[in-house]
């Protein structure tokens, strides 16, 4: 299939999964052909000046009309140009509603450089999430 201008599809039928931005916004159909049910997809992203992201997804089931979501929460921590320390950290919070279950985790990103000219670096993450309770 073809999105046009205005985002609507041409061509001879959907298969499989077709992916279309509107703004930032992304949106999806998928096909499941054993359940024979077709989902709407979308996803929208929204990012301040200070590196928060605050992510919306949303699900709904064409057939059955059974609704989805989820909320996702990080702030990127970015390092000082004298810190040698770490390259990236991030915290964040997740809710989805299928499992009504916060999430909340941390993860950091090291890279050495092993070369001087910085062709060669070895990149260490790490990171890890607990299951908080019921909302």
């Amino acid at each position: 299939p073809v999105f046009d201008a205005r985002g609507r599809v041409s061509g001879s039928g959907l298969r499989g999964r077709c992916v279309a931005h509107f703004a930032r916004m992304e949106t999806r159909l998928e096909y499941d052909n054993k359940k024979r049910s077709l989902e709407l997809h979308a996803t929208e992203h929204f990012v301040s000046d200070d590196s928060v992201v605050l992510t919306v997804q949303g699900k709904l089931n064409t057939k059955t009309g059974a609704c989805e979501g989820g909320l996702s929460l990080r702030k990127r921590f970015f390092p000082e140009a004298t810190n040698r320390w770490y390259t990236r950290a991030d915290l964040g919070a997740s809710y989805e509603t299928a499992t009504d279950e916060i999430r909340y985790g941390a993860e950091a990103k090291k890279s050495f450089e092993l070369t001087a000219d910085g062709l060669l670096t070895l990149d260490v993450e790490g990171g890890g999430s607990d299951l908080g309770g019921e909302a």
